[in-house]
C-alpha cells in the first residue's frame, strides 16, 4: 500500500521534532544545588539563603531561596549558582555560613541545638566551618575579661585562636586539599577574625569601661595590621 502525501509528511517531522526537542532541553536544563535542612530547633521558621553580601550592597546581598520549614524543621532549597562560594542561611534568630558547590546537594543534619553533621560533596568544607566557628561567630568562646586594658593577654588569646583555626584546616585538609578558592578563603576569614578582634579591642576599654584614654595605646599596637 502507497502512504499517503500526509502521512509521509508526518513521518518525516517526527525525527525533526524530536531532534528539535532535545536541543532546546540541552540549552535550557540547568543543573541544580540543592540544600537540604533539617533544623530542629526550629520547626514552621522562616529562612532565607542569601549570597554575596558586602558593603557595596549594604549586606543585602542575593536572595537565592527562601521558604518555610515544616514542623519537623526540614527544608529543601533549590536555586543556581554559578561558582563555588559561601553563603548565610538566615533561619528565627540565628545564621549559618555554609559553603557550597555549584550542581552538588548538601545534607545539614542539627543532631542538637547548634550541633551539626553534614553530607555532601561539600561536607568536609562545612565541618570545618562548623568546627572553627566560621559557620557560628557567636558560638567562639570570648576572650578572657579583664577590667585594665592588658594586649598582651587578649593578643594571647586570639593567636591561640587563630592557631587553632588553622590546625583543624590543615588536619582536615592535609590528604584532599580543597579547591584554591575556599583555601583562599579560609586563609583570609582566619586572619581577619584575629585582625579585627585586636583593631577593636581598646575601644570597650575607651567607650565602654572608660578606663583608657586614646593617648595611653602602647606604641606600635597596631604593627599587626
Amino acid at each position: 500500500n502507497l502512504s499517503s502525501p500526509t502521512c509521509n509528511h508526518q513521518r518525516m517531522l517526527k525525527p525533526i521534532l524530536f531532534s528539535c526537542c532535545l536541543f532546546c532541553f540541552a540549552f535550557t536544563s540547568k543543573a541544580a544545588t540543592i540544600i537540604e535542612a533539617t533544623l530542629i530547633t526550629n520547626p514552621a521558621t522562616s529562612y532565607r539563603i542569601i549570597a554575596n553580601q558586602s558593603a557595596l550592597n549594604d549586606y543585602e546581598g542575593q536572595l537565592l531561596n527562601e521558604g518555610k520549614t515544616n514542623e519537623k524543621g526540614e527544608l529543601k532549597a533549590i536555586f543556581e549558582i554559578g561558582t563555588e562560594q559561601p553563603v548565610t542561611l538566615f533561619i528565627g534568630k540565628q545564621f549559618l555560613k555554609i559553603w557550597i558547590i555549584p550542581n552538588t546537594s548538601l545534607q545539614i543534619i542539627e543532631v542538637a541545638g547548634n550541633h551539626f553533621q553534614f553530607k555532601g560533596e561539600a561536607a568536609a568544607h562545612n565541618i570545618f566551618f562548623y568546627q572553627s566557628g566560621i559557620m557560628m561567630p557567636f558560638t567562639i568562646p570570648p576572650a578572657p575579661s579583664t577590667q585594665s586594658f592588658d594586649p598582651q593577654l587578649f593578643f594571647k588569646y586570639q593567636d591561640s585562636l587563630q592557631q587553632t583555626r588553622n590546625d583543624q584546616y590543615d588536619e582536615l585538609f592535609s590528604k584532599n586539599p580543597p579547591s584554591k578558592t575556599f583555601a583562599s578563603f579560609c586563609k583570609a576569614e582566619i586572619s581577619h577574625a584575629a585582625i579585627s578582634a585586636k583593631s577593636q579591642y581598646p575601644l570597650e576599654y575607651i567607650y565602654m569601661k572608660k578606663t583608657l584614654e586614646f593617648s595611653n595605646i602602647p606604641a606600635g599596637y597596631f604593627r599587626f595590621w
